[in-house]
């Protein structure tokens, strides 16, 4: 059981890694982010710099690294679940910048 714990941690904190912004400047208009605008990989700059959509898209995306970790580890049962889910927050925050 400790190894699903570590693995959910784990994966917690690459979920929070990955960068939508820059994605989907890459992917939608061939566009380094942090190039352009405020430099941000944020969904207000992709917004600025590539529309509305793209940053409402982006601003979706970012949250979901907060929330699909979560909503993963409040269904599993454990001894110990608000230190679980503030560990795993944590993991999801230390990445997020």
């Amino acid at each position: 059981m400790a190894i699903l714990y570590a693995l959910l941690i784990l994966l917690s904190f690459f979920v929070g890694a990955i960068p939508f912004g820059l994605i989907i400047g890459r992917l939608t208009a061939g566009v380094d982010i942090t190039r352009r605008g405020s430099g941000n990989i944020g969904a207000t700059n992709v917004t600025r710099e590539l529309g509305i959509k793209w940053g409402i898209i982006t601003l979706l995306l970012d949250i979901s690294k907060g929330f699909f970790p979560l909503f993963i580890a409040i269904n599993i049962p454990i001894q110990y679940h608000d230190l679980f889910l503030i560990i795993i927050s944590l993991a999801v925050l230390l990445t997020i910048s």
